[in-house]
């Protein structure tokens, strides 16, 4: 247990500059280990919101699991992370988290007892199931559709001046 915690991967809660770490994921297209077509396809399918409809209430339904103590959110220049964030609910019924707090990052797992360890195994093993299923789901959608591009005209308001 002590050896899945401390080799697991880890990125910065915030930036760089803030030192704080929390347990994460790495989903960048190139880095799942997919062949090159479905890279390719992937890569593409990037700028259409509705491929990650699956992604997006996948790790919502980690959120609502955990009672929002527990978040998975997304990091990095290219959000190409999934971090697990603390967080909560506050009296007035609002979600938020913690994303700049470190999670277990300077942690001495050989000073936690046997139920601290497991309890910490039971919720980073959760994240890292949540974190394939929505890479899952996202990959599953590229696989099933194309990238088409439509023109669309958006209407909008202008101020035109009139004769009196």
């Amino acid at each position: 247990m002590i050896a899945y915690l401390a080799g697991h991967g880890r990125y910065n809660t915030m930036n760089s500059w803030n030192c704080s770490t929390s347990y994460a994921q790495c989903v960048k297209v190139d880095q799942l280990g997919l062949d090159r077509e479905t890279v390719m396809a992937a890569l593409e399918m990037l700028e259409v919101s509705e491929a990650f409809d699956g992604f997006r209430r996948t790790l919502r339904r980690f959120d609502q699991r955990h009672e929002y103590r527990w978040q998975i959110g997304q990091n990095g220049r290219s959000s190409g992370y999934l971090v697990l964030y603390q967080g909560g609910v506050g009296t007035d019924g609002r979600v938020f988290s913690w994303p700049g707090k470190s999670l277990d990052m300077r942690a001495d797992y050989a000073e936690w007892d046997t139920g601290e360890l497991r309890s910490r195994i039971d919720l980073v093993w959760d994240f890292d199931r949540t974190c394939e299923k929505a890479v899952s789901a996202f990959v599953d959608f590229v696989r099933t559709h194309t990238v088409i591009e439509e023109e669309i005209l958006v209407p909008r308001k202008v101020k035109v001046a009139v004769a009196v």
